[in-house]
């Protein structure tokens, strides 16, 4: 049968990343990490993740537990990530987002109706307001919009942000407080 290995909170081990891309690279295994969110925005890790995000949905795919997953909230915020980089360097990543959402839609009707909707750039209101605080020239109540955004659900805004940043991050999407 296929072989699972079950991470948590490995960010606290140093290299970490190494040793699961071994695993990645070495076995036939499916691999699940769990922990701090706020991990994966770390350069090290995103290099990693670089040019694999397919893969990368298919294993967030339904991960997690609520009504929306932890992995699905990720996946959404990538992909409304992606939809927003496509506005600000012109670049095309509409075959990324739809292989993406592809990969990434499951048995979670919910979370299916989410990712859809953030592959075609539609957010809900808090979200769409931390993107306008985020993109408008002068715009300085950030912290505010983000603090209100935060508080929906128990963690699926969180990990919904946690998703929308790597995708900035790692798309190259550069931010200065203007003022």
């Amino acid at each position: 049968g296929k072989t699972y290995l079950i991470f948590d909170e490995l960010q606290a081990v140093s290299h970490w990343e190494k040793a699961i891309e071994s695993f990645r690279l070495d076995y036939d295994v499916d691999i699940y990490i769990t922990g701090s969110n706020a991990y994966l925005l770390s350069t090290e890790f995103s290099t990693l993740l670089s040019g694999r995000y397919v893969a990368g949905a298919k294993q967030l795919r339904g991960l997690g537990y609520g009504l929306t997953p932890s992995g699905d909230d990720f996946l959404t915020g990538l992909l409304v990530g992606l939809h927003l980089l496509d506005k600000f360097d012109g670049k095309n990543r509409v075959a990324l987002r739809s292989d993406i959402l592809k990969a990434a839609l499951g048995q979670n009707p919910i979370s299916n109706a989410f990712i859809t909707c953030a592959h075609d750039g539609q957010v809900f209101e808090r979200f769409k307001s931390v993107i306008l605080a985020l993109t408008a020239p002068g715009a300085d109540d950030l912290p505010a919009k983000t603090d209100h955004l935060l508080s929906v659900g128990a963690s699926s805004a969180a990990d919904t942000a946690t998703g929308f940043l790597f995708a900035l991050k790692t798309g190259g999407f550069q931010w200065s407080p203007k003022g």
